[in-house]
C-alpha cells in the first residue's frame, strides 16, 4: 500500500492526493485487469482517462483497462482522498500480451506523488521528476484495517468473443445447446466458468463447468442439475 508523504492528519477536511507511475509495455495488451482499493476513496486515471472509482477500502474494485493501455509508455495514476486518519492506495495491474506472456505491476515505491492539482496530471505530458517519492506501508489485512480483501490471481485470461444458445425459450426438462467462441492462449491447466439460467431476475439453475486443458479446443459435456434437468453444453473455439 502506498500513500503521499503529504498525507498527514490535518483535521477532518477531505483532501486529494495524486500518485502515479510511468510503465512501459512491450506490446498492446490482449487483456488487462486492475484490482485496487483506497482509504478513504480513489479514482483511477490511465493516460488521462478515467478508469474506475473505489468508494470503500473494505472492498476490492476490479476493472478491465486493456482499452486504455498501449504499447510503449503509459501512466497509471490514482487520485485518492483522505481525512485525518490512515490512508493510501492498494492495487495491482495484470497485463497479458498477445503472445501469452504477462506481467504484474503493484502499487510500490516506484510511484511518485504530489498534493497539488495539476491539469493532465496522469498523462505523459506532465513531468513528475520533481514529485515526491511515495511512502510504502503494509496494507489490509494488516493493522489498522483488519480486513481481508478479495484478490484475483489472474493467469491465462480468455476472451469470450461471442456466445449463443439454440432456441430462445425452454421448458423444464428440455435440452439446449450453448456455444461460446473464445480467443487467447490455450490454457496449460483446466479452466472453469459458471453457467447461470435466469427467469427474469431470479436464478433458476446454475452449475460450474470445468474444461480439461487437453480438451480446451472442443468438448461436449452432458450435465444434470439437482432438479434432474439434462443440459448439453457445446463449447468451441479456435483458441481458448
Amino acid at each position: 500500500m502506498i500513500k503521499a508523504p503529504q498525507d498527514t492528519p490535518q483535521g477532518k477536511m477531505m483532501r486529494p492526493f495524486y500518485v502515479r507511475r510511468k510503465i512501459t509495455l512491450k506490446d498492446t495488451p490482449a487483456h488487462a485487469k486492475l484490482q485496487f482499493t483506497a482509504d478513504d476513496y480513489s479514482q483511477v486515471v490511465i493516460n488521462g482517462k478515467d478508469a474506475a472509482v473505489s468508494n470503500s477500502w473494505r472492498e476490492t474494485v476490479v476493472c478491465d483497462v486493456a482499452h486504455l493501455l498501449k504499447k510503449g509508455e503509459n501512466i497509471l495514476g490514482f487520485q485518492y482522498f483522505n481525512k485525518d486518519t490512515w490512508g493510501g492506495v492498494f492495487g495491482e495491474l495484470y497485463v497479458q500480451y498477445p503472445d501469452g506472456s504477462s506481467e504484474k505491476i503493484s502499487t510500490d515505491g516506484k510511484f511518485k506523488s504530489t498534493d497539488k492539482t495539476i491539469k493532465g496530471w496522469a498523462t505523459l505530458a506532465v513531468d513528475d521528476s520533481s514529485w515526491d517519492n511515495v511512502i510504502e506501508q503494509p496494507g489490509p489485512p494488516n493493522k489498522p484495517w483488519h480486513t481481508t480483501l478479495n484478490y484475483f490471481d489472474y493467469k491465462d485470461l480468455q476472451k469470450i468473443t461471442n456466445a449463443r444458445i439454440s432456441g430462445k425459450k425452454f421448458k423444464w426438462g428440455e435440452t439446449f445447446r450453448l456455444q461460446m467462441n473464445c480467443e487467447g492462449k490455450r490454457p496449460e491447466k483446466a479452466i472453469s466458468f459458471r453457467v447461470v439460467l435466469y427467469s427474469r431476475d431470479t436464478v433458476q439453475w446454475a452449475d460450474t463447468v470445468t474444461i480439461p486443458a487437453e480438451k480446451s479446443a472442443f468438448f461436449q459435456l452432458l450435465l444434470s442439475a439437482s432438479t434432474f434437468i439434462p443440459i448439453l453444453y457445446t463449447l468451441k473455439a479456435s483458441e481458448i
